[in-house]
């Protein structure tokens, strides 16, 4: 009976921990993509060029994380020399990126 109960707040403990990261892990980038298409109010915080390298450290994270069972699979089709839908989302994922 005590060891289900450790083991059912444990799992509680750690679904609130995995939706935390993934709020922190969506959040970011795009609040700083929002407010550097809309208003531009960050130019006169930093500069262009450091604003791009910016947004490119807070979208990689999230391409590699969210797309990576397609690149996986679109490398396996590429390897069977069978391409399939998941190479289309890979490439159009990586392009974008």
């Amino acid at each position: 009976m005590e060891t289900r109960r450790l083991r059912e707040e444990l799992e509680r403990e750690n679904a609130v921990d995995s939706n935390a990261k993934k709020s922190v892990e969506y959040t970011c980038p795009m609040h700083a993509q929002i407010r550097q298409m809309g208003s531009g109010d960050l130019h006169h915080l930093i500069g262009q060029q450091t604003s791009n390298w910016v947004q490119l450290l807070f979208a990689t994270p999230v391409v590699l994380w969210a797309g990576w069972p397609f690149f996986v699979r679109a490398w396996d089709s590429l390897k069977n020399r069978s391409l399939n839908m998941f190479s289309l989302i890979a490439l159009g994922t990586g392009v974008a990126w």
